[in-house]
């Protein structure tokens, strides 16, 4: 097995579908439209659980509440509510019982018919592409894209399966995932690249994103990441594995909200280095949207307008049908949050995006130092430092004394956060 290292990246759309894999595990942070927007239905079997079991993890914050129920559709408020199974009570939910045949077909229609108010659906597979074959692939792809057809309300999310074969069966697996995710690609789909966050893991430690690969008849093929190896935790991986599906699921509907409106965000994120903060965010359309406006607050509750498009040309929209990036910079000390907004031509405002930015800043005594600095910071905050090479030679978790065994010379802290970086400076040590 061989693993690969990746720099984090945010997003990841093609051509105007979405693939969520691996670069989509950042957390909303709004989630009350999202709840309110999207009843789901969700057909599964034991794999596929591992997406509800990271789901139930994640809800131990209130912002990220579920009611997954077997067989019913809640409408619990403040909750994603979720069916699970099929709505005469089965959740072992094999392809004959959702799209494989007309009786399985059948059965999602009834689920769909008898909650309208469903607007999103999806099945995960267990292990079939271990040994099936291409043309039942075709057969789930055009029974999909069938359902789309026949109930256009309602947004239908593909699915790769799991990586956990190797030898043959490995093999066999990774091209009928590449035969899904090939389709979703050519046709516009939307696909939950269960293969993808199988394979990837971000190691904390190097503040980077690792792929585990194994080789058959000389091809390299993803699999599942030994980080995830965790049988009875969750259906059959590691609870963490599960909450990184999880959070890439909750990134999925953050996507699908914003992708209804008429000004679509991509992400809206931020750098912050030292006291400047650099607010970042990009459109995949916008629709009569005359520009955007900045609003900010040192407390949450009472904001002010920061800068708008009426004064400040690069916050000026258009109509566009591909990719536009924005950018803005501001000086920050405190924690300090953010709204943007976008005004159409007719002076609509719709709200777009929203940031809380926490400034927490190590302490770190004395600076420059002779033998020893320390470094103290509060969790669940993590300092990393590196030389100027870009090596890593340290990780503070809480307090420590670092620096007695390094070389004179300039070196350079991060703050992380939940794999963000908060913020960076400089750590010099003189003779």
């Amino acid at each position: 097995m061989k693993i690969l290292t990746l720099i984090l990246s945010l997003y990841c759309t093609v051509s105007g579908q979405l693939v969520i894999n691996h670069n989509n595990t950042r957390l909303p942070t709004n989630t009350l439209e999202i709840k309110n927007m999207f009843k789901i239905h969700y057909a599964h079997t034991s794999h596929g659980y591992q997406i509800v079991r990271g789901l139930f993890e994640l809800e131990k914050s209130p912002t990220y509440n579920v009611n997954i129920t077997a067989g019913a559709l809640s409408f619990e408020e403040n909750a994603l509510c979720i069916l699970d199974g099929q709505s005469n009570g089965e959740t072992y939910i094999l392809p004959e019982k959702y799209w494989s045949g007309e009786a399985g077909l059948n059965l999602t229609r009834n689920t769909l018919n008898t909650y309208r108010a469903i607007n999103i659906s999806e099945w995960a597979w267990c292990v079939q592409l271990d040994t099936w074959g291409a043309s039942y692939i075709t057969v789930y792809l055009n029974n999909m894209s069938a359902l789309e057809d026949e109930f256009p309300n309602v947004t239908f999310i593909y699915m790769t399966g799991n990586a956990q074969a190797t030898g043959s069966e490995g093999f066999n697996r990774y091209l009928r995932n590449q035969q899904i995710r090939n389709y979703c690609i050519a046709h516009k789909k939307i696909l939950f690249d269960f293969e993808d966050l199988d394979s990837w893991w971000f190691n904390p430690s190097t503040n980077l994103w690792e792929q585990a690969t194994t080789s058959y008849n000389g091809v390299t093929f993803p699999v599942e990441h030994p980080q995830f190896y965790g049988y009875s935790q969750g259906g059959h991986a590691t609870l963490e594995s599960c909450v990184q599906k999880a959070k890439a699921y909750w990134n999925m509907l953050a996507i699908l909200y914003d992708s209804s409106l008429p000004v679509n965000i991509v992400n809206f994120d931020y750098i912050l280095n030292e006291n400047k903060i650099t607010l970042i965010w990009n459109t995949s359309t916008e629709v009569n949207n005359a520009g955007f406006e900045i609003y900010k607050s040192l407390d949450n509750k009472d904001f002010t307008l920061l800068s708008s498009y009426k004064d400040n040309d690069g916050l000026m929209g258009g109509n566009f049908s591909d990719k536009h990036y924005y950018s803005f910079a501001d000086k920050i000390n405190n924690n300090t949050w953010y709204r943007l907004y976008s005004v159409s031509y007719n002076g609509e405002v719709e709200q777009c995006g929203h940031l809380a930015v926490e400034f927490i800043k190590p302490n770190i005594y004395p600076n420059p130092f002779r033998n020893y600095v320390n470094i103290e910071i509060s969790e669940p905050y993590r300092v990393y430092i590196y030389d100027i090479l870009g090596r890593n030679m340290g990780k503070i978790d809480k307090q420590e004394k670092w620096g007695e065994s390094v070389s004179n010379g300039i070196y350079f802290y991060q703050t992380i956060l939940n794999d963000k970086i908060i913020n960076s400076g400089k750590i010099i040590k003189i003779k």
